[in-house]
């Protein structure tokens, strides 16, 4: 009995000590933005700060452009948390009248290709041609201020754009963060709930919640 005390306080002081571990560096990485923020205000080039963002999240895009069927499909619930069981996804999203433009060569899209078959074959098509949008195909949602894309429809055809450095995705599907910075925060290891600093959910993503926090500093400093 008293070793299974022993054992389960051992776990718990493991547990202590990565979470303080990770929390450091997740303060190292807000300090490390917010500087890049000062000097992208400063400049009047807000560029740099998604830049930054598209840097943190490069690791994870090429990962998944490997086509490997195991992972799972990427959206914004998948590597934030789950924001509808606090708020209504109408509050978040931008009038339909909205229109924005996706560069696959610059802008930092997540599509998630899952069969190499239709991966390669795709690839060859578009090494050779330019990309042009399907409509009926090609479908995004674009989440401001972060200016992340999560695919919807047509990862295959995407992917191969963005392996290429080819085409535009036009969307209607604009996403504001402005309002779930009113009621959530992230401390590097779970997603909050300001009011009472409930938790939410873990961090499934270092990364994103590293961009979950310079998106915040982006609306405070009004960088859109």
């Amino acid at each position: 009995r008293i070793l299974r005390v022993i054992k389960l306080l051992d776990v718990f002081r493991k547990i202590f000590q990565r979470n303080k571990k990770q929390k450091e560096e997740f303060l190292e990485a807000m300090n490390q933005a917010d500087a890049i923020i000062t000097e992208a205000v400063y400049s009047n080039e807000k560029e740099k700060v998604l830049d930054h963002i598209r840097s943190l999240l490069q690791p994870i895009q090429r990962k998944y452009l490997g086509c490997r069927p195991d992972l799972v499909e990427l959206n914004f619930r998948e590597v934030f948390f789950d924001y509808l069981k606090e708020l209504p996804s109408e509050k978040l999203i931008q009038p339909a009248k909205n229109i924005m433009t996706v560069n696959l060569a610059k802008d930092c899209i997540l599509p998630v290709p899952w069969n190499p078959d239709r991966a390669k074959a795709i690839n060859k098509v578009i090494m050779q041609n330019d990309w042009e949008q399907d409509i009926t195909n090609h479908s995004i949602e674009l989440w401001l201020p972060i200016g992340v894309a999560f695919v919807l429809g047509g990862h295959h055809s995407i992917a191969a754009g963005v392996l290429y450095s080819k085409g535009n995705i036009i969307t209607d599907k604009i996403f504001d963060m402005k309002l779930l910075y009113d009621h959530f925060y992230c401390d590097g290891v779970d997603y909050r709930r300001k009011k009472d600093g409930r938790k939410i959910s873990k961090v499934k993503y270092f990364e994103f919640a590293i961009v979950f926090e310079i998106g915040r500093k982006m609306v405070e400093k009004n960088i859109s």
